[in-house]
């Protein structure tokens, strides 16, 4: 139980908490500076790679096919937290008129459901830029780890902040 409030507590640092956007518009979704972050890495990973191998246009290609899986990824977490942290907050719709109790266990099923549907689509996209459209592996692994160095360039900034 201690690991899913350690959950929400990072969910909500990250302003990933469900409604967070609707109620604090300006200082709610502080994962979008990541995400830019993100593309802005990418983006300039693609620019070296075409400038150091300007033949190799698989390696720039697979460096915006993987920055595309980290902002899926981004965002198959972002919305798997938001439905955990929906799911686990208090609830306020009324009980079923029929008397049954399956209306949760179902909604935790769906929530699981989604999860892995959405990571299998991740996977499926993976394997289709790698062995359907040969991009170059090294170019998807940069491009998927873009999301981590737009992270920690945001951590070296709130470090040399404080």
């Amino acid at each position: 139980m201690k690991i899913l409030f350690k959950l929400a507590a990072v969910a909500t640092a990250f302003g990933m908490a469900t409604g967070a956007s609707a109620q604090a518009p300006a200082t709610a979704n502080t994962a979008a500076p990541a995400a830019s972050d993100a593309v802005i890495w990418a983006a300039l990973a693609t620019a070296a790679a075409l400038a150091i191998r300007p033949g190799q246009l698989g390696l720039a290609a697979g460096i915006v096919g993987g920055g595309i899986l980290a902002l899926t990824s981004l965002w198959a977490i972002r919305s798997s937290v938001d439905a955990l942290l929906s799911r686990l907050a208090p609830s306020t719709v009324p009980a079923p008129a029929d008397g049954s109790e399956d209306g949760p266990a179902r909604a935790g099923a769906g929530i699981a459901v989604k999860v892995a549907g959405r990571y299998a689509l991740l996977a499926l996209g993976g394997y289709v830029m790698i062995v359907r459209l040969r991009l170059h592996a090294i170019g998807v692994l940069i491009g998927a780890s873009s999301l981590v160095a737009a992270a920690s360039f945001e951590a070296v900034r709130v470090l040399r902040r404080s």
